[in-house]
């Protein structure tokens, strides 16, 4: 039977490391502008947090919201650890 750890503070310390490197990562990278691709295209939403590829939708996406955090991001929310 398997069981889940709870969050530790390495594992926070570790998590919050990663996500500073995401953000450096990311901080040089060109992001799309949906403003200028072709319609119909896939339309890219880019994480709040550190800037990382959220969400693809398509054009007329009006039915669901974009993700404004990545999975990532979204997990460290999700414990408490990112505001």
């Amino acid at each position: 039977m398997a069981t889940t750890a709870p969050a530790t503070t390495k594992g926070k310390e570790f998590a919050l490391k990663a996500l500073e490197k995401r953000r450096e990562g990311n901080a040089g990278k060109e992001k799309i502008d949906n403003s200028r691709l072709r319609a119909g295209s896939l339309m890219y939403f880019y994480c709040i947090s550190c800037g990382d590829l959220a969400d693809t939708l398509p054009e007329g996406y009006f039915l669901s919201t974009p993700k404004k955090l990545c999975d990532e991001c979204r997990a460290l929310k999700d414990l408490g650890w990112l505001e």
